[in-house]
């Protein structure tokens, strides 16, 4: 601490002005930013995955009986989401829900940026989740192998 009660190491100097962290202050503390954009960038994912699945379910239909999107990733600029999409069907199937879901990726941009309020709205990247596929095969390993009781 210097003599006037400010600390003596300054956060930032802009035009001139020295601005310096409070260590009492959360809002100020350097180490909760980080924290606090990927607690936006969570909230942001959240939002996509929760409206993709509804304007999907309500606009596009497929040739399966199910298609999820079951998570969403945005990069740190909010500029490119990866959606991660699961379906039930065989391989064909399965690429002829992609296929559906790129021809449809104007429709679902616009929508989004309808219904979400950001500055700009995410160009999407679909990809298949084969999440489900390996938790089944793991299952039936541990099965035959009689781990699973």
């Amino acid at each position: 601490m210097r003599g006037d009660g400010k600390p003596s190491f300054p956060l930032a100097k802009v035009a001139g002005v020295s601005y310096y962290l409070d260590p009492l202050a959360n809002s100020g503390n350097l180490n909760d930013f980080p924290i606090a954009m990927k607690h936006r960038i969570k909230r942001v994912c959240e939002v996509l995955k929760r409206e993709l699945g509804q304007i999907i379910l309500r606009d596009i239909t497929f040739p399966v009986p199910l298609v999820t999107i079951s998570d969403v990733d945005v990069t740190p600029d909010l500029k490119q989401a990866h959606v991660f999409v699961s379906a039930l069907g065989t391989n064909g199937e399965k690429r002829q829900v992609m296929e559906i879901l790129e021809k449809k990726r104007k429709h679902l941009q616009g929508e989004i940026a309808k219904r979400v309020p950001l500055k700009n709205t995410p160009h999407l990247h679909f990809e298949f989740d084969e999440a489900m596929e390996r938790g089944t095969r793991v299952i039936n390993l541990m099965n035959e192998l009689g781990l699973n009781e």
